[in-house]
Protein backbone atom coordinates (compact mmCIF):
# COMPACT_ATOMS: atom_id res chain seq x y z
CA UNK A 1 0.00 0.00 0.00
CA UNK A 2 1.38 3.36 -0.67
CA UNK A 3 1.82 6.07 1.80
CA UNK A 4 -0.26 8.25 -0.13
CA UNK A 5 -3.10 5.53 -0.42
CA UNK A 6 -5.56 7.62 2.32
CA UNK A 7 -4.67 11.05 0.51
CA UNK A 8 -5.71 9.60 -2.99
CA UNK A 9 -8.61 10.81 -5.29
CA UNK A 10 -10.72 7.53 -5.01
CA UNK A 11 -10.42 7.42 -1.82
CA UNK A 12 -11.50 10.81 -1.18
CA UNK A 13 -14.29 10.08 -3.78
CA UNK A 14 -15.66 7.16 -0.61
CA UNK A 15 -16.54 10.33 1.77
CA UNK A 16 -18.19 8.96 4.66
CA UNK A 17 -17.99 5.38 3.50
CA UNK A 18 -13.86 6.01 3.39
CA UNK A 19 -13.01 3.92 6.21
CA UNK A 20 -15.30 0.51 6.27
CA UNK A 21 -14.73 0.50 2.38
CA UNK A 22 -10.64 1.08 3.08
CA UNK A 23 -10.72 -1.92 5.64
CA UNK A 24 -12.62 -3.88 3.32
CA UNK A 25 -10.71 -3.45 0.31
CA UNK A 26 -7.29 -3.69 2.73
CA UNK A 27 -8.97 -7.19 4.53
CA UNK A 28 -9.65 -8.38 0.79
CA UNK A 29 -6.35 -7.59 -0.24
CA UNK A 30 -4.65 -9.70 2.33
CA UNK A 31 -6.45 -12.48 1.15
CA UNK A 32 -5.28 -12.55 -2.48
CA UNK A 33 -1.84 -11.72 -1.69
CA UNK A 34 -2.00 -14.86 0.78
CA UNK A 35 -4.03 -17.43 -1.72
CA UNK A 36 -2.08 -15.61 -4.59
CA UNK A 37 -5.07 -14.76 -6.43
CA UNK A 38 -3.62 -12.03 -8.31
CA UNK A 39 -5.99 -9.51 -6.97
CA UNK A 40 -9.03 -11.44 -7.64
CA UNK A 41 -11.63 -12.18 -4.37
CA UNK A 42 -14.77 -14.10 -4.70
CA UNK A 43 -17.42 -12.82 -4.03
CA UNK A 44 -18.10 -15.21 -1.27
CA UNK A 45 -14.74 -14.04 0.35
CA UNK A 46 -16.02 -10.45 0.31
CA UNK A 47 -19.38 -11.10 1.92
CA UNK A 48 -17.31 -12.40 4.53
CA UNK A 49 -16.23 -8.41 5.25
CA UNK A 50 -18.86 -7.05 3.79
CA UNK A 51 -22.16 -8.63 4.38
CA UNK A 52 -24.56 -7.05 1.37
CA UNK A 53 -21.53 -6.03 -0.30
CA UNK A 54 -22.33 -2.74 0.14
CA UNK A 55 -18.92 -1.46 0.47
CA UNK A 56 -18.16 -3.90 -2.41
CA UNK A 57 -20.16 -1.59 -4.41
CA UNK A 58 -18.92 1.76 -3.53
CA UNK A 59 -15.48 0.58 -4.43
CA UNK A 60 -16.18 -0.55 -7.75
CA UNK A 61 -17.82 3.12 -8.13
CA UNK A 62 -14.54 4.66 -7.64
CA UNK A 63 -12.53 2.18 -9.72
CA UNK A 64 -10.54 0.66 -6.90
CA UNK A 65 -12.57 -2.41 -7.26
CA UNK A 66 -13.41 -3.59 -11.13
CA UNK A 67 -16.36 -6.51 -11.10
CA UNK A 68 -14.60 -9.61 -12.38
CA UNK A 69 -15.24 -13.79 -13.04
CA UNK A 70 -12.63 -16.03 -12.94
CA UNK A 71 -13.05 -20.02 -13.39
CA UNK A 72 -16.44 -19.54 -13.15
CA UNK A 73 -17.00 -17.78 -9.94
CA UNK A 74 -18.14 -14.27 -9.67
CA UNK A 75 -16.19 -11.85 -7.55
CA UNK A 76 -14.09 -8.76 -7.59
CA UNK A 77 -10.59 -8.04 -8.94
CA UNK A 78 -8.09 -5.25 -7.63
CA UNK A 79 -7.56 -2.55 -10.24
CA UNK A 80 -3.73 -2.80 -11.11
CA UNK A 81 -3.12 -5.16 -8.69
CA UNK A 82 0.19 -6.76 -10.55
CA UNK A 83 1.21 -2.35 -10.67
CA UNK A 84 1.45 -3.06 -6.62
CA UNK A 85 2.35 -6.50 -5.63
CA UNK A 86 3.98 -9.57 -6.95
CA UNK A 87 2.37 -12.25 -9.53
CA UNK A 88 1.48 -15.34 -8.60
CA UNK A 89 3.87 -16.62 -11.56
CA UNK A 90 6.69 -14.20 -9.61
CA UNK A 91 6.33 -15.45 -6.03
CA UNK A 92 6.65 -19.49 -7.19
CA UNK A 93 9.60 -18.44 -9.25
CA UNK A 94 11.33 -16.63 -6.29
CA UNK A 95 10.12 -19.47 -4.38
CA UNK A 96 11.60 -22.02 -6.59
CA UNK A 97 14.66 -19.86 -7.15
CA UNK A 98 15.28 -19.59 -3.36
CA UNK A 99 14.44 -23.58 -2.94
CA UNK A 100 17.34 -24.12 -5.66
CA UNK A 101 19.97 -21.58 -3.87
CA UNK A 102 19.57 -23.77 -0.39
CA UNK A 103 19.79 -26.59 -2.24
CA UNK A 104 23.06 -25.93 -3.42
CA UNK A 105 24.27 -24.50 -0.37
CA UNK A 106 23.20 -27.84 1.61
CA UNK A 107 25.02 -29.07 -0.84
CA UNK A 108 28.28 -27.27 -0.54
CA UNK A 109 28.20 -27.81 3.50
CA UNK A 110 28.04 -31.78 3.33
CA UNK A 111 31.85 -31.47 1.15
CA UNK A 112 34.88 -30.56 3.27
CA UNK A 113 37.16 -29.71 0.68
CA UNK A 114 37.08 -26.48 -0.77
CA UNK A 115 37.57 -27.21 -4.26
CA UNK A 116 34.91 -30.33 -3.92
CA UNK A 117 32.19 -27.98 -3.16
CA UNK A 118 32.74 -25.72 -5.96
CA UNK A 119 32.40 -28.99 -8.32
CA UNK A 120 29.42 -29.84 -6.57
CA UNK A 121 27.83 -26.03 -6.51
CA UNK A 122 28.45 -25.61 -10.32
CA UNK A 123 27.32 -29.39 -11.16
CA UNK A 124 23.55 -28.51 -9.75
CA UNK A 125 23.78 -25.43 -12.30
CA UNK A 126 21.84 -27.06 -15.63
CA UNK A 127 21.93 -24.89 -18.72
CA UNK A 128 18.67 -23.22 -18.54
CA UNK A 129 17.89 -19.56 -17.80
CA UNK A 130 16.43 -20.34 -14.53
CA UNK A 131 19.23 -21.82 -13.33
CA UNK A 132 21.75 -18.80 -14.59
CA UNK A 133 19.81 -16.40 -12.42
CA UNK A 134 20.07 -18.80 -9.44
CA UNK A 135 24.10 -18.62 -10.08
CA UNK A 136 24.11 -14.59 -11.00
CA UNK A 137 21.79 -14.26 -7.49
CA UNK A 138 22.14 -15.97 -4.91
CA UNK A 139 20.17 -15.99 -1.80
CA UNK A 140 22.79 -14.60 1.27
CA UNK A 141 22.19 -17.39 3.90
CA UNK A 142 22.24 -15.93 7.42
CA UNK A 143 25.81 -16.30 9.58
CA UNK A 144 25.39 -18.97 12.18
CA UNK A 145 25.94 -18.03 15.49
CA UNK A 146 27.77 -20.40 18.01
CA UNK A 147 26.24 -20.89 20.87
CA UNK A 148 28.40 -20.69 23.98
CA UNK A 149 28.35 -23.12 26.32
CA UNK A 150 27.52 -21.69 29.79
CA UNK A 151 28.61 -24.60 31.81
CA UNK A 152 31.83 -26.19 29.76
CA UNK A 153 32.12 -28.61 32.82
CA UNK A 154 29.14 -30.54 31.98
CA UNK A 155 28.97 -32.45 28.36
CA UNK A 156 25.44 -32.98 28.30
CA UNK A 157 22.17 -31.31 27.96
CA UNK A 158 20.95 -29.16 31.53
CA UNK A 159 19.15 -31.73 33.41
CA UNK A 160 15.28 -30.95 33.89
CA UNK A 161 13.55 -30.24 37.43
CA UNK A 162 11.00 -32.53 38.53
CA UNK A 163 8.87 -32.86 41.86
CA UNK A 164 10.26 -34.84 44.85
CA UNK A 165 9.79 -38.56 44.06
CA UNK A 166 7.56 -40.46 45.93
CA UNK A 167 10.17 -43.29 46.90
CA UNK A 168 12.43 -40.20 48.45
CA UNK A 169 14.35 -41.19 51.35
CA UNK A 170 17.69 -41.00 52.97
CA UNK A 171 20.52 -43.44 51.60
CA UNK A 172 23.36 -44.83 53.33
CA UNK A 173 25.51 -41.96 51.70
CA UNK A 174 23.29 -39.27 52.99
CA UNK A 175 23.08 -40.66 56.07
CA UNK A 176 26.78 -40.57 56.87
CA UNK A 177 26.98 -37.48 55.10
CA UNK A 178 23.94 -35.91 58.16
CA UNK A 179 25.93 -37.21 60.86
CA UNK A 180 29.20 -35.88 60.24
CA UNK A 181 27.51 -32.31 58.20
CA UNK A 182 24.81 -32.27 60.58
CA UNK A 183 24.49 -33.89 63.67
CA UNK A 184 21.91 -31.58 65.33
CA UNK A 185 19.17 -33.28 63.03
CA UNK A 186 18.13 -35.86 62.74
CA UNK A 187 15.33 -38.93 60.50
CA UNK A 188 12.69 -36.45 61.66
CA UNK A 189 14.03 -33.41 59.94
CA UNK A 190 14.26 -35.80 56.41
CA UNK A 191 10.42 -36.22 57.03
CA UNK A 192 9.50 -33.06 57.27
CA UNK A 193 11.32 -31.81 54.64
CA UNK A 194 9.61 -34.80 52.18
CA UNK A 195 6.32 -33.63 53.36
CA UNK A 196 7.02 -29.86 53.24
CA UNK A 197 7.79 -30.47 49.35
CA UNK A 198 4.87 -32.97 48.65
CA UNK A 199 2.28 -30.08 49.80
CA UNK A 200 3.83 -27.03 48.25
CA UNK A 201 2.72 -26.18 44.31
CA UNK A 202 4.42 -24.19 41.51
CA UNK A 203 7.58 -23.69 39.73
CA UNK A 204 9.72 -23.87 43.05
CA UNK A 205 8.46 -27.39 44.09
CA UNK A 206 10.40 -28.22 40.93
CA UNK A 207 14.46 -29.15 41.78
CA UNK A 208 16.91 -30.45 39.46
CA UNK A 209 18.64 -32.19 42.04
CA UNK A 210 16.60 -33.49 45.46
CA UNK A 211 19.80 -34.99 47.27
CA UNK A 212 21.39 -31.32 46.82
CA UNK A 213 18.08 -29.98 48.05
CA UNK A 214 17.89 -32.37 51.12
CA UNK A 215 21.61 -31.39 51.82
CA UNK A 216 20.51 -27.51 51.85
CA UNK A 217 17.70 -28.46 54.13
CA UNK A 218 19.78 -30.69 56.99
CA UNK A 219 22.20 -27.52 56.51
CA UNK A 220 20.12 -25.29 57.32
CA UNK A 221 17.69 -26.74 60.25
CA UNK A 222 21.35 -27.94 61.89
CA UNK A 223 22.08 -24.13 62.05
CA UNK A 224 18.99 -23.21 63.38
CA UNK A 225 19.29 -26.05 66.08
CA UNK A 226 22.46 -24.82 66.84
CA UNK A 227 20.83 -21.11 67.49
CA UNK A 228 18.46 -22.51 69.92
CA UNK A 229 21.31 -23.92 71.93
CA UNK A 230 23.19 -21.15 72.09
CA UNK A 231 25.77 -22.71 69.95
CA UNK A 232 26.67 -25.08 72.48
CA UNK A 233 25.95 -28.19 70.32
CA UNK A 234 23.54 -31.02 71.17
CA UNK A 235 22.90 -30.36 74.72
CA UNK A 236 21.13 -34.32 76.12
CA UNK A 237 19.15 -34.34 78.84
CA UNK A 238 21.00 -35.42 81.17
CA UNK A 239 23.03 -32.59 80.72
CA UNK A 240 20.22 -30.19 80.62
CA UNK A 241 19.03 -31.98 84.66
CA UNK A 242 22.39 -30.91 85.89
CA UNK A 243 22.40 -27.54 84.85
CA UNK A 244 18.99 -27.27 85.92
CA UNK A 245 19.99 -28.89 89.19
CA UNK A 246 22.98 -26.19 89.66
CA UNK A 247 21.04 -23.47 88.75
CA UNK A 248 18.71 -24.30 91.82
CA UNK A 249 22.24 -24.38 94.28
CA UNK A 250 21.50 -28.12 95.06
CA UNK A 251 20.25 -29.69 98.08
CA UNK A 252 21.93 -29.32 101.84
CA UNK A 253 24.31 -31.45 101.91
CA UNK A 254 25.14 -33.33 105.22
CA UNK A 255 27.88 -34.64 106.80
CA UNK A 256 27.84 -38.59 106.64
CA UNK A 257 29.34 -40.96 109.22
CA UNK A 258 32.76 -41.89 108.95
CA UNK A 259 33.64 -38.35 108.63
CA UNK A 260 32.54 -38.47 104.77
CA UNK A 261 30.84 -35.66 103.48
Amino acid sequence: MDDAFPDSRKVRQLGEHKVGAVGVWTLCGIWSARTLSDGFVPAEIVRGYDEGEFYAAKLVKVRLWKRARHDGEQGYVFHDWGDWNPTKSDVMAERERWRRTKAQQRKAHKVPDVSTVDSSVDSTVDSTEESRVVSKRPVPSRPVKEKTPQNTSCSGPPKRGTRIPDDFAATDAMISWARENTPLVGSAETATFVDYWRAASGARAVKADWTAAWRYWMRKANAEAARRTNGRGYTSATDANIAQFLGRGGPNLRALPGGES
